[in-house]
């Protein structure tokens, strides 16, 4: 390893990292490290390079201004914190009990400052084999942190192939929210938000993706203290998510820095959004966004669009839609979502329910369960959307053996959604007809029934009022693509 090249960038990096660390005046030092004296600066030093010094041997001595104050600090330890006067002084790491040091370096600690260090794995920069050690400055300012929360920052630690960018993300809400952190470059630090006390299921994701490589992970957040987690490999090479909370240890004591465990199983359930509503939230303007639990999941979705299928913890939630790009609401629904429910909740049109005018918006549910569906076959669901005079009750019909089998589905009351059957895939010629006719007032269309998946249609007014059978069949989209939700065509 080439000192010179070595030493050079840790120097650098403590210095641009440590100098601008926590010199607010809004900070008075609690940091979790119970205040800190006027013109004092509290720091400490983590070790999570699995080559420091070296891979066989990770066992340093850190010095301040040139007096061992932390011997054998190994890999996945941590010092705890310790108060220096403000101003500058020199750091070292010496091979244990040696004089042989790996890096110095002289800075600067503000007043107030609060800081941890964190060594990582070191990364060849050159074709000579070069490396270069690397460290994590966090600052553990506390300023402005809200009551009952936790300050929660992250760094990048594993330089192996395929994690040089890393996404931080929550899995559950992943595909509706994005990333928590995005794009986190291999050694750098980024705060990631201030979050209510509670544990968080995380994972790390390459750029722009939701499946966890490392993960998930449950994330404790605690009150009033700053939770550091870091992204490096164990002495196995693999990846770990490392935590360091609060305080974590005191005095000149050290502690093993603990890996996330494993979160457990949690049930999910599958759920998408389609509008066919064409007066939502009016006929001249139907663009919506959707939010889940408070927080906008899907902006922009338009008449005759469906969102893909999203993955939500099972259990309760509450949907809305507002209109597109504001707060304001059109309706919200809470509801439970069982495990492993596949569910799509169709906005349709609204229906007037009394003298004065006034509208009320209905949604269409769709249970997508495909349990028990016959090889070869798809399952068919409908739902009826459209509320004109003479169509608040419909049956489906097969017009070509409606005078002999009678309808498909009989009186399908406006809003609601009934099972058909489990159909053979093919091409099926149907028909919307009033009830106990075997005239079809819409079709007849040809509908498509595909083998192992839930053909939903859906009869809904189009724009201009008229009415049309939708299809929405199998998945339709992924994530929080949209799609246009085709209508049946005319039967040939």
């Amino acid at each position: 390893m080439n000192k010179t090249t070595f030493t050079f960038s840790v120097i650098a990096a403590l210095a641009l990292g440590l100098v601008g660390c926590g010199d607010s005046s809004d900070n008075n030092g609690t940091g979790g490290t119970g205040g800190t004296p006027t013109d004092m600066a509290m720091v400490r030093v983590a070790h999570l390079g699995t080559d420091l010094p070296t891979a066989e041997n990770t066992a340093v001595d850190v010095t301040v201004d040139g007096d061992v104050a932390i011997e054998d600090l190994t890999f996945a330890q941590s010092t705890g914190f310790v108060s220096l006067p403000a101003g500058e002084h020199t750091f070292g790491i010496n091979v244990a009990g040696t004089d042989t040091e790996v890096f110095s370096i002289t800075t600067t600690l503000p007043a107030d400052s609060i800081t941890t260090v964190v060594a990582i794995s070191s990364v060849n920069v050159d074709d000579d084999d070069q490396d270069v050690l690397n460290v994590l400055v966090f600052d553990g300012d506390l300023s402005e942190l809200p009551e009952g929360s936790g300050r929660v920052l992250v760094g990048h630690g594993f330089d192996a192939v395929g994690f040089e960018n890393v996404d931080v993300i929550l899995p559950a809400t992943c595909p509706m929210d994005g990333a928590l952190v995005s794009d986190l470059m291999f050694a750098t630090v980024r705060d990631v938000a201030d979050l209510p006390a509670n544990d968080y299921v995380v994972g790390i994701a390459a750029p722009d993706s939701c499946d966890s490589a490392v993960g998930p992970l449950t994330a404790p957040v605690t009150a009033d203290v700053a939770t550091l987690l870091i992204a490096a490999a164990d002495g196995t090479g693999t990846p770990q998510v490392y935590a360091i909370v609060g305080d974590f240890s005191s005095g000149d004591d050290m502690t093993s820095i603990p890996t996330l465990p494993a979160a457990a199983a949690t049930d999910m359930a599958m759920v998408r959004v389609a509008h066919l509503g064409t007066d939502l939230p009016t006929a001249e303007n139907t663009a919506v966004d959707v939010t889940v639990d408070g927080d906008v999941a899907i902006e922009g979705l338009t008449f005759a669009q469906s969102t893909g299928f999203v993955s939500l913890p099972a259990g309760e939630h509450t949907f809305g839609i507002n209109v597109a790009g504001t707060d304001t609401e059109v309706f919200s629904v809470t509801t439970t979502l069982p495990a492993d429910s596949i569910t799509t909740v169709v906005a349709i049109s609204s229906v007037n329910v009394d003298d004065d005018d006034q509208d009320v918006l209905n949604v269409l549910v769709f249970d997508g369960d495909l349990s028990e569906l016959a090889a070869g076959s798809g399952r068919v669901l409908v739902g009826h959307g459209f509320d004109a005079m003479g169509f608040e009750n419909v049956d489906v019909i097969l017009p070509a053996t409606c005078a002999m089998d009678g309808a498909l589905v009989p009186d399908l009351v406006f809003a609601t959604v009934r099972d058909v059957a489990d159909l053979p895939a093919n091409d099926y010629v149907v028909g919307i007809a009033a009830p106990d006719s075997c005239d079809s007032a819409v079709g007849p269309l040809t509908a498509p029934v595909t083998a192992d998946v839930a053909t939903l249609l859906i009869a809904a007014a189009d724009g201009t009022g008229t009415p049309q059978v939708y299809a929405i069949v199998g998945d339709f989209s992924s994530g929080d693509d949209m799609t246009s939700i085709p209508t049946l065509p005319a039967a040939e």
